[in-house]
C-alpha cells in the first residue's frame, strides 16, 4: 500500500501582556491590558499575508490572558462557526508529543495553540529548529508539521519554521 504525506500546520501563540498580577486576583484569572489588545491587533495585522485562507482550530490554555488573545485572533482569522477550545494542560508545562498527538487528531489542516512560556520556547526549539532566547508576548510561530499516513492512522516524521512574527521588531 503506498503511503501519503499530510502536512499541517502549527501556529503558535503566546497570550499578549496581561494585567499586572495582584494578590487579589489569581494568575489564571489576569486578562489582558489594553495595551496587549493593541499589541496583539498589530500582530494580527503583520500576520494577513502569511496566513492562507482555511477553517482552522483554536485551542488555548483556560488561562484568561490566553484565551482572550485566542479571541483577537479567531477574530481575524477564524471561522465565525467555530469556537475556541480550552485545553487544562496548555497552562502547565507539556511534552511536545502531546501537542503532535493533538495536532494530529484535530480535524484541520491548521491548528491555533495560545499559551505561555517557557513551554512555547521550548516548543519553538525543538519544532521550528531555531535557537531563539525568548518568545516575547504576541509573538507568533508558523510551523508546518509533516505527518505520513499509514493505514488509519498518520506518524509524524518532521516539523519546519515557515514563520516568526516578532512584536519587538516592529
Amino acid at each position: 500500500m503506498k503511503s501519503n504525506t499530510v502536512t499541517k500546520t502549527l501556529y503558535l501563540v503566546r497570550h499578549t501582556n496581561a494585567e499586572a498580577a495582584t494578590e487579589a486576583i489569581n494568575d489564571i484569572d489576569r486578562p489582558i491590558s489594553e495595551k496587549g489588545q493593541k499589541k496583539a491587533q498589530k500582530v494580527c495585522r503583520k500576520l494577513k499575508s502569511k496566513i492562507s485562507e482555511a477553517s482552522p482550530a483554536f485551542v488555548s490554555s483556560p488561562a484568561k490572558r490566553a484565551f482572550e488573545t485566542a479571541e483577537i485572533f479567531h477574530a481575524h482569522f477564524g471561522d465565525p462557526t467555530t469556537t475556541i477550545e480550552t485545553l487544562d494542560w496548555l497552562y502547565q508545562e507539556f511534552d511536545t508529543q502531546m501537542l503532535i498527538d493533538y495536532v494530529m487528531l484535530v480535524d484541520s489542516q491548521q491548528v491555533w495553540c495560545f499559551g505561555h512560556i517557557p513551554t512555547f520556547l521550548n516548543l519553538l526549539r525543538k519544532l521550528g529548529d531555531k535557537q531563539l532566547k525568548n518568545f516575547p508576548k504576541s509573538m507568533a510561530a508558523g510551523i508546518e508539521l509533516t505527518f505520513e499516513k499509514k493505514d488509519e492512522s498518520l506518524v509524524f516524521k518532521h516539523s519546519k519554521l515557515v514563520f516568526i512574527v516578532n512584536p519587538k521588531v516592529f
